[in-house]
């Protein structure tokens, strides 16, 4: 960040205090939206993980669940048949 380090007097000086001033604040609110920022993109990072996981489990849940409907639809036949 740039500030003004010359020397003043007055009015003049006070203005240049407030200037600096001003600056520092700005330059620490961008620092904060920066890790404000970054933040947001790990989590959105983990979200999306954490999406993709969860889908996957979703997938075998389901090739199972068929596996299992297929077994007992079988198994239901031979018990017909066995009657």
């Amino acid at each position: 960040s740039l500030f003004l380090d010359s020397q003043y007097q007055g009015a003049f000086a006070v203005l240049k205090d407030n200037a600096n001033t001003a600056t520092e604040r700005l330059a620490d609110t961008l620092a904060n939206i920066r890790l404000a920022v970054n933040e947001v993109a790990n989590a959105a990072a983990e979200i999306s993980t954490s999406t993709t996981d969860l889908s996957q489990r979703t997938e075998e849940q389901a090739a199972s669940l068929a596996e299992t409907t297929s077994s007992m639809e079988a198994l239901s036949a031979t018990v017909k048949k066995n009657a």
